[in-house]
């Protein structure tokens, strides 16, 4: 498989390629973030207005609970 590497800017969440990409509709891509830092979760709102918690490996711990706790505090 061909692959081209172009570097890009997150802005408002989304990809910002420099103005002379020009990829066509449907390309399939690869995201690479350096030095990512893996969230063990997240807490967003859904569409009924309830919080949603999000893992990474998909399980709550009480470790977990206690966490998100202090993080909310």
């Amino acid at each position: 498989m061909k692959t081209t590497t172009y570097e890009a800017i997150v802005e408002n969440g989304q990809i910002k390629l420099p103005e002379t990409v020009h990829l066509p509709d449907h390309t399939k891509v690869f995201v690479v973030v350096p030095e990512a830092k893996a969230e063990p979760f997240s807490v967003v709102t859904g569409e009924d207005g309830l919080p949603i918690i999000r893992t990474a490996n998909g399980v709550i711990t009480s470790q977990l609970v206690k966490d998100i706790e202090a993080q909310l505090a």
